[in-house]
Formats: C-alpha cells, sequence, structure tokens
C-alpha cells in the first residue's frame, strides 16, 4: 500500500509538472499570436497610407490637369502682346519668324528657354534674353546683336564683317545691313583689324562712314581712307580710327575749306590737307 501511494503522489507530480510546461507553451503561443496581429495591424495600416497617398497625388494630377485644360480653353492662354526691343539688323517681324511666334499661339507653348535658343542660332544676335507675363499674354524679347563694321563683295556673293572679326555671308533678310560701310580693296587680316579697332567705337560714328578702303603713302603702305557720308574724307591708320569720336567737334573748329582730313597717330590730333596729295 506504501509504495502504491507513493507511485501516485510520483504521478501527481509529473502531471503538475507536465501541466505546468503545457501551460508555458501556451503563453508563448499566445504571445506569437498577438505580435502577428500586431504586425497585420501596421501593414493593413502601411498599406492604407500608400493607397491613400496614391488617391492624393491622382487627384492632384487631375486637379492640375483640368486647370491646364481649362486655361487653354480660355483666351488668358493666348499671346496678346510681342514685343521686340533693341533690334536693328532684323526688323520686329524677322525677329518673330525666327523664334516661331505669333498672336494665334499660345503661351505655354513657347518655353522662355525655346525662344532663345532659337534666336541664338542666327550669327548676328549676340544674345537674347527672352521674358513673359500670363497674366497679360505678354512676351518680350530684348535683342543683343553682333556689332557691324560694314559690308564686302567676294566672289560675287556679299559678306558681313562683325565686330569679332568673323565675316558672315549675307541673305536676303539682312539687306538693311548695306546701310553700313562698304569695304573696299581690304585683305582678310586687314578686315580682322579693321573690325578689332572699330568695334571699340560706337555705332553712331561708323554710321558717319560710308565706305572704307585700302590707301597707300610713301611713309605707310596699309593706310585707311575713309569716305565720310558728308563727302570729306578722312585717311588714316588702323592705330588712329579712335579719333572718329571727335570727327563732328573737328568739324565744327576747322576753317579750312579742304576736303580731306588727316587723322595723326603721332599727335592724336586731326588737320586737313589737299585731297591730291
Amino acid at each position: 500500500m506504501g509504495r502504491l501511494k507513493n507511485q501516485n503522489r510520483k504521478l501527481d507530480q509529473e502531471d503538475l509538472q507536465q501541466f505546468d510546461e503545457d501551460t508555458f507553451d501556451f503563453e508563448k503561443v499566445l504571445e506569437k499570436d498577438e505580435q502577428e496581429t500586431r504586425y497585420d495591424r501596421v501593414i493593413k495600416h502601411r498599406k492604407k497610407l500608400k493607397l491613400r497617398k496614391k488617391r492624393v497625388k491622382v487627384l492632384v494630377v487631375l486637379t492640375v490637369i483640368l486647370l491646364i485644360g481649362g486655361y487653354m480653353l480660355t483666351s488668358m492662354s493666348n499671346i496678346k502682346i510681342l514685343k521686340v526691343k533693341n533690334n536693328v539688323i532684323y526688323s520686329q517681324q524677322q525677329i518673330l519668324n525666327k523664334a516661331g511666334l505669333n498672336y494665334s499661339g499660345k503661351m505655354v507653348f513657347h518655353p522662355v528657354f525655346f525662344i532663345e535658343r532659337a534666336l541664338e542660332k542666327d550669327e548676328l544676335i549676340k544674345d537674347v534674353s527672352v521674358s513673359k507675363d500670363y497674366f497679360s499674354g505678354a512676351i518680350y524679347i530684348d535683342i543683343t546683336e553682333e556689332k557691324v563694321i560694314g559690308y564686302y563683295n567676294s566672289d560675287g556673293k556679299q559678306y558681313v564683317l562683325l565686330g569679332n572679326g568673323k565675316s558672315v555671308e549675307m541673305k536676303k533678310d539682312q539687306l538693311a545691313l548695306i546701310s553700313s560701310p562698304y569695304l573696299r580693296d581690304l585683305n582678310k587680316d586687314q578686315r580682322k583689324l579693321l573690325g578689332e579697332e572699330l568695334s571699340k567705337i560706337d555705332n553712331e560714328f561708323i554710321a558717319l562712314i560710308s565706305e572704307i578702303r585700302h590707301y597707300k603713302t610713301s611713309y605707310d603702305d596699309n593706310m585707311l581712307e575713309l569716305l565720310m557720308q558728308d563727302g570729306h574724307i578722312v585717311r588714316t591708320n588702323y592705330d588712329s580710327l579712335h579719333l572718329l569720336e571727335s570727327y563732328r567737334e573737328f568739324l565744327k573748329a576747322k576753317n579750312s575749306d579742304l576736303r580731306c582730313i588727316v587723322f595723326d597717330e603721332t599727335t592724336n590730333s586731326s588737320y586737313t590737307e589737299k585731297c591730291e596729295e
């Protein structure tokens, strides 16, 4: 009987121990389930946030599209004002044609950098600045042209000499350049030197010249003779061309009927002489 009781006691202790182990495992299972549940909730919340953000983005895109579409359908998007400033070589209409602009166009279809790039391709245009006013439908174009020194003929074609020393073939829409001085009997090096010196002089003084030609003297084979618009003749070397800026003052002060004027670099002055000399 005693042995039987002892055995029963052992069995009860083993059952309790086994029950405790089972209870411990069950708690682990519950804790794991709870963690998985929380994880699922986090994932679902993240998915909802992503879906919400996606819907917001779609809504923003649709709103923008609708606003642009509405803007394009109204007269607010039309080009109403086109203005070009500081253009001399080309007329305003020629500039607009080169830029692809007209009053039937839409503002948004002509980005600023497209207009600037299209105009800067022209060799006679040095720089372009474009601004827009969407409220008034205005496009303003500020042109900086290359300095034009004169034009000349070569091989049956007409060329324009620029202040940077470059020569460009004259096109049909550039015939206004004929109002600049005509260059006669100057070779490539002489034209380049002429361009360098006259590029330092304001255009208003270059406009006083009708023709520039090569001229020889007993002391200098490489001089210039300038036929002025008023009929006077100026004889000078390249380094004395800056004296053109005092040409008007010299005419006012001179008391001679002689038509030929000499620019003297050594004395930095001007004087008249007989044209035969």
